[in-house]
């Protein structure tokens, strides 16, 4: 997703014009007199329109964590996801010249705080390849990555577990054969160019795990004798480091599925909009009849806005098996400029502290089952857009706040939806000049 900013909207929120409004901070209403106030009025007859589009690939490499796993989910269809990544001599340990390879022992530590998704109980299985060729820290890697051209024919390891009975991480052997390739590179000084890595496929599995590549658990150790120390075992240790590259590969088939068929159509209309992480789903929202806003409610008057608040209710359990598979629990709500092939964000959604920016994630309302959106300033800026004799050239979109490297997906009712539709509540005064 790259980054970008529109200013238009915020510099200036208060309008006093036939077709003023403002954001959210309620400005302008404190210097209008009271008797000049009709009322504080609401309309949530604003058509919102909500599509849903395929995510394109996105930016996977250098991610804080490691996906690897398939599963099939009965409204989204099939998801794999394989992971690559650089393993350094961080122990700085060293062989002796006549050193003898015993066994090398990989392990990778869970994310703890959210480490799987989906069946847990099925098995899984993982094998594990050498990479030929190198992968690059300060190279962009983008979700799709064609990683075929890197791989060994065969795999140094492959290994089973079920993620339910795995606590903090899991341990497997890899071939003695590896280990004497290390052996041999470290030797000959030439590790950094000749182990290049490994490679975590599935080919078994019902969930999708994830890692943390800074786990003191993730890694894998040599284990080394003398040939007259027989019973004295040494060993050297390889992590990834901060630096060392790591890619997060993600394929999704919905061939499968009605969802493919009926949804991913911009001009298709249905009750639900879809909504997946691991660079699945985008919401695309238009907003049809803005523009006729203030000749159909406002009768010309001067007029300021207080708050536009998108209400955005999840679909009924049914439809959504969300208690197998819970909602995404927060968004970010970014721009999509027309006809250009990139994404920025709202700087209502940005917060800057000790000079660090960072977005601000719209978390799920819990309580109602829904999203509330705050898009007071977009509002008002397609308002304004309008007023002018223009049309905004952007559109509003929903992402998952993490759409890399969370698990969860959303199914959401649109306007279409008969009973708890998608609305846009706006709020707004009406005054005499």
């Amino acid at each position: 997703m790259k980054n970008g900013f529109i200013f238009a909207a915020a510099s200036f929120v208060v309008l006093s014009l036939t077709n003023g409004c403002d954001n959210e901070e309620k400005m302008g209403a404190d210097i209008i007199p009271a008797s000049d106030i009709a009322a504080i009025k609401i309309i949530d007859t604003v058509t919102v329109n909500a599509y849903t589009e395929k995510e394109k690939a996105l930016v996977s490499s250098n991610q804080n964590y490691l996906l690897v796993g398939m599963m099939e989910d009965p409204v989204f269809g099939q998801t794999q996801t394989s992971f690559a990544a650089k393993f350094s001599n961080t122990s700085y340990g060293s062989y002796k010249d006549n050193a003898i390879v015993d066994s090398v022992i990989l392990s990778l530590g869970f994310n703890l705080s959210n480490p799987s998704y989906g069946d847990t109980i099925t098995e899984c299985n993982i094998d594990v390849y050498p990479l030929e060729k190198k992968i690059y820290y300060d190279t962009t890697y983008y979700s799709d990555f064609d990683i075929s051209g890197y791989l060994s024919e065969k795999p140094v390891g492959s290994f089973k577990f079920s993620p339910q009975n795995a606590e903090t991480l899991i341990k497997t052997k890899l071939d003695v054969e590896y280990g004497n390739k290390i052996l041999q590179a470290t030797r000959d000084t030439t590790f950094d160019e000749n182990i290049c890595g490994l490679y975590f496929l599935p080919t078994e599995g019902n969930s999708i795990m994830r890692f943390s590549y800074s786990s003191s658990y993730t890694g894998y150790t040599v284990y080394y004798h003398l040939p007259d120390e027989e019973d004295n075992p040494r060993n050297v240790s390889y992590s990834i480091a901060n630096d060392d590259a790591r890619i997060n590969l993600i394929k999704h088939d919905y061939s499968s599925t009605t969802f493919n068929n009926d949804f991913f159509n911009t001009e298709t209309e249905n009750q639900y909009a879809y909504l997946q992480s691991l660079v699945g789903t985008k919401i695309r929202l238009d907003f049809p009849n803005l523009k006729e806003l203030n000749k159909n409610n406002l009768n010309g008057k001067y007029y300021t806005i207080l708050r536009a608040q998108l209400i955005a209710p999840l679909a009924e359990n049914q439809v959504s098996q969300e208690e197998s598979f819970p909602a995404i629990p927060s968004l970010v709500c970014v721009g999509s400029i027309e006809g250009e092939d990139n994404t920025f964000y709202f700087p209502e959604y940005l917060k800057t502290q000790n000079y660090v920016t960072t977005i601000v994630p719209i978390s799920i309302d819990e309580k109602n089952h829904q999203y509330s959106i705050n898009l007071t300033a977009r509002i008002v800026d397609m308002l304004k857009t309008y007023s002018l004799g223009s049309t905004p050239k952007y559109s509003v979109y929903l992402y998952p706040a993490n759409p890399v490297t969370d698990f969860s997906r959303s199914i959401i009712n649109t306007n279409k939806h008969s009973d708890k539709p998608m609305r846009l509540v706006v709020e707004y005064i009406t005054y005499e000049k």
